[in-house]
């Protein structure tokens, strides 16, 4: 196959990796973001221009719910089921989505109100694992351009 040169400028090539790159960027910046939110369970906080840590929880020790005994446990990783319904959708090449459909994520991220045991109110604190981060951004934006470097080069 010949490529057509103008001014040693390839531009059926240029545009065929340019083809393959609207592709496969959406999905390669879809999991670095996965990944970036999925480290947030691995730290205990989420960074965005810097790092926040998790308010603590305390786990009773000892015999029943009543114990008086308090220590610190690990936060939002008892079971994994959170962790592990963060999901990537790569819908175009202007969209992306990075979700999780349970329930109960928003009150952990946000800090909301909630029900225990379907019958006492309480305040869950923020503990922000999915969200806006200039870190990320810069991340992604690094990604972005070495993507576009290769389909010049």
């Amino acid at each position: 196959m010949s490529v057509r040169k103008i001014g040693g400028f390839k531009f059926k090539l240029t545009k065929r990796l340019f083809a393959v790159q609207k592709k496969t960027l959406p999905v390669v910046l879809g999991n670095i973001a996965k990944n970036f939110f999925l480290e947030a369970f691995r730290k205990g906080g989420f960074t965005d221009v810097g790092f926040k840590r998790w308010q603590q929880r305390r786990k009773r020790i000892g015999r029943g719910r009543t114990s008086p005994t308090l220590k610190e446990a690990a936060n939002l990783v008892l079971s994994g089921k959170l962790r592990r319904s963060i999901k990537v959708r790569p819908a175009t090449f202007k969209l992306t989505r990075i979700f999780t459909n349970l329930g109960y994520a928003a009150i952990h991220n946000f800090g909301l109100q909630g029900l225990a045991f379907g019958k006492t109110e309480f305040k869950m604190p923020e503990r922000e694992f999915i969200g806006d981060s200039r870190t990320l951004e810069r991340k992604l934006e690094r990604r972005i351009i070495k993507e576009v470097d290769k389909v010049f080069k």
